[in-house]
């Protein structure tokens, strides 16, 4: 279902007015209905439930803190492919074990809380 309707001639998204949203804020603004995300994500999760599976939201297509959190209360997956990626799902409460891509270095640093070996020392012991 989509939370964005007419009303009086006047566009909504859920109960709030975009007109009045144009008219504080100015133009270009983006609005996102959280009912409508979550209603999305809950009709695809409901489709695979027979299936183990993880739905991960592409963290590139938006790295909005609040969109995130509604992923991670969700207990959605992340996409991520970058550091800053990262960094954005984990700063909104992400779970970093719950990915499906993710670059080494950042996997790395997310799950290690300190690094004790020189980096070039662990590299030519391993050649």
């Amino acid at each position: 279902m989509h939370f964005f309707r007419y009303r009086n001639g006047h566009l909504y998204c859920e109960d709030v007015d975009l007109a009045r949203v144009a008219e504080e804020l100015d133009t270009p603004t983006f609005v996102y209905s959280a009912g409508t995300i979550l209603d999305h994500y809950t009709r695809l999760d409901g489709a695979l439930a027979p299936l183990d599976h993880l739905i991960c939201y592409a963290v590139k297509a938006n790295t909005n803190r609040s969109i995130l959190k509604l992923f991670v209360d969700a207990s959605a997956g992340f996409d991520i492919v970058s550091g800053g990626e990262l960094y954005r799902v984990l700063a909104a409460g992400g779970d970093p074990a719950k990915k499906s891509n993710m670059r080494l270095s950042s996997a790395f640093t997310a799950s290690t809380s300190r690094v004790k070996r020189n980096w070039n020392t662990s590299i030519k012991s391993l050649a």
